[in-house]
């Protein structure tokens, strides 16, 4: 590849002009909008009754359809291991209890029938916690729901980390620093959305992500519980 070369991308112009269609441009009649609630906490436990209160009130709010949490979210099927086995993700199901394993963490789901509506009533929720000390070394967590080894993807560094800490040079100097990054990645232009819509007993889902084989792929559907239910 060349420095200075001037190359176009292929969806370049779309991007710029606005013709670029995103998943959120998808037309669906009849669509609601959900909005996630998420863990302030880095590991602990959600108050039961905080959680149900803020249930309650989220709602009552105005436009509110549906709200789901762990205290009334159907029995989720666990992701299949051939699906998990390499990525560095949590394999609990969403909403499966109300432990709490990493700040961002899905405790809820709004559904109303408008974002703007959606978001509000999920501003409403103010959880309480039994905070724990949070896991912040890697065999604390790795035989846990969360393997952070399997970031760990090139032979020679899996035999480096079998081998142990590497020795440090003696160097001259040494420079001690200190990094923060934010807790939301960028990503360009499009916002993160799924649509999903059903036509009789076939479901269609349009989403925009990197995990081709984990979405394309067929599988068994993930709740226990007739679809009018489920909603």
């Amino acid at each position: 590849m060349q420095t200075g070369r001037s190359l176009t991308r292929i969806e370049g112009r779309d991007k710029v002009t606005g013709r670029a269609r995103y998943t959120a441009d998808t037309p669906v009649e009849g669509l609601t909008y959900a909005v996630i609630v998420q863990s302030q906490v880095p590991s602990g436990m959600v108050i039961a009754e905080s959680l149900r209160d803020s249930a309650a009130r989220a709602g009552a709010a105005p436009g509110v359809l549906h709200v789901l949490t762990p205290l009334n979210c159907p029995v989720l099927h666990r992701l299949p291991v051939d699906m998990t086995f390499d990525l560095p993700m949590e394999r609990r199901p969403p909403l499966a209890d109300l432990t709490v394993q990493h700040v961002g963490q899905h405790l809820a789901v709004v559904v109303a029938d408008s974002p703007e509506r959606a978001t509000y009533a999920a501003s409403l929720f103010e959880l309480r916690y039994q905070t724990e000390v949070p896991q912040l070394e890697t065999d604390e967590i790795r035989y846990g729901s969360y393997l952070p080894d399997h970031f760990v993807k090139l032979d020679e560094e899996k035999l480096q980390d079998r081998r142990g800490p590497v020795e440090e040079p003696r160097l001259p100097a040494r420079v001690r620093a200190h990094y923060t990054t934010p807790i939301n990645a960028h990503y360009p232009i499009e916002l993160s959305a799924t649509i999903a819509a059903w036509d009789g007993d076939v479901l269609t889902v349009h989403d925009a992500t990197r995990w081709i084989t984990g979405s394309g792929r067929p599988w068994p559907p993930t709740w226990d519980c007739p679809k009018p239910t489920c909603g």
